[in-house]
């Protein structure tokens, strides 16, 4: 009882002195008086907390957008592009490059980031690499405003070289023009294709055309990967022509001509058996080449004067290509050297 008044006391006594030493805590307050520390904890733990006053007000939560930005929707890409849209209506206007082909290859290259840079140093909104940047007249790739001209004029040059076709002029985007020349359409490159398909599809979606359906993403059967295995392992070539020979060396080609020369003599007399030898009936093969004459061998050899393929000689002599190669063991079909002698003609007396 006698704690409660002394406590009643303190807190009158501390109201009444409005004057004291704000600076005093309310336990070095109650310790003028000799409190007991049980009171004094019990009157600290009995003050109430200030409610923290937050200046947040709360807003609408926004939609996260999830999965790659090709697959985004139409208006979705549209309201990305509304920043841009200036830029892109001007220069789709001026080169005549379609806003929905423009705003597909952004979104496919950067997905409307600004500063985007690619390991390939292609850079800004649609990732022109240096040479690309210089070649259309962009001093900055990183400003909307030059970046997007010099890609819309990129694709109108890329547009007009391929007559119009919009696959060729988008694999030219990615690929380089040359690329699309020497495989006369999109290149066989897994990159180059997929990127293709992607612009494809975001140019429909954007049109509100049917074939964004053709271009979505599906994911592979088994078949299909079966086959992606076996493409990946076989390396891609370019344009090579197998070489109708062996490589050996100089000593085994002569001993393997020398074979081949007796066993078509063999045959030839075997054929033959007691025949006599006469000159070939063909003008064609005497007017072009030499007869040599043994004593039971008779040879016509055209000699080569001027580098030439095999497919020449055999049509100035009127003799088959394969004749001429079973005729010739280790001659080359490509470019026969000059001076050397052809057979094209033999026969064998018994």
């Amino acid at each position: 009882m006698k704690r409660v008044i002394l406590l009643a006391a303190a807190s009158c006594s501390l109201l009444g002195t409005a004057n004291a030493d704000e600076s005093l805590s309310l336990e070095s307050r109650l310790k003028e008086f000799n409190q007991p520390a049980v009171v004094i904890e019990r009157v600290i733990s009995s003050k109430p907390k200030a409610k923290k006053v937050s200046n947040h007000t709360p807003t609408s939560k926004r939609r996260r957008l999830t999965g790659p930005c090709y697959e985004y929707s139409a208006e979705t890409l549209r309201s990305k592009a509304d920043a841009y849209q200036p830029h892109i209506r001007t220069n789709s206007a001026k080169y005549g490059v379609d806003e929905a082909l423009i705003i597909a290859v952004i979104t496919a290259e950067s997905c409307f980031r600004q500063t985007a840079r690619s390991p390939k140093s292609a850079q800004g909104l649609m990732q022109l690499i240096p040479a690309t940047a210089a070649r259309f007249g962009v001093s900055d790739p990183y400003q909307p405003s030059q970046n997007i001209r010099g890609g819309t004029r990129y694709l109108k040059f890329l547009l007009k070289r391929f007559s119009g076709k919009m696959e060729h002029a988008i694999a030219g985007y990615n690929a380089g023009e040359g690329a699309v020349d020497r495989y006369s359409g999109i290149p066989p490159y897994r990159e180059t294709k997929e990127y293709v398909r992607r612009v494809l599809s975001v140019y429909h979606r954007l049109k509100g055309s049917s074939a964004a359906v053709r271009y979505a993403h599906k994911s592979p059967t088994t078949k299909a990967k079966a086959i992606y295995a076996v493409q990946r392992k076989t390396p891609v070539r370019g344009n090579f022509i197998k070489p109708d020979y062996k490589w050996r060396s100089r000593a085994a080609t002569k001993a393997a001509v020398a074979a081949h020369e007796r066993q078509q003599r063999r045959l030839i007399a075997q054929r033959t058996n007691s025949y006599t030898c006469r000159d070939s009936s063909s003008s064609k093969i005497r007017r072009s080449s030499d007869l040599i004459k043994r004593t039971k061998l008779w040879r016509r050899f055209y000699t080569v004067r001027k580098g030439v393929p095999l497919s020449t000689i055999s049509k100035q002599t009127g003799v088959g290509l394969k004749h001429l190669l079973s005729l010739n063991r280790g001659i080359s079909r490509l470019n026969v050297k000059v001076g050397r002698k052809v057979l094209v003609w033999q026969c064998v007396n018994r």
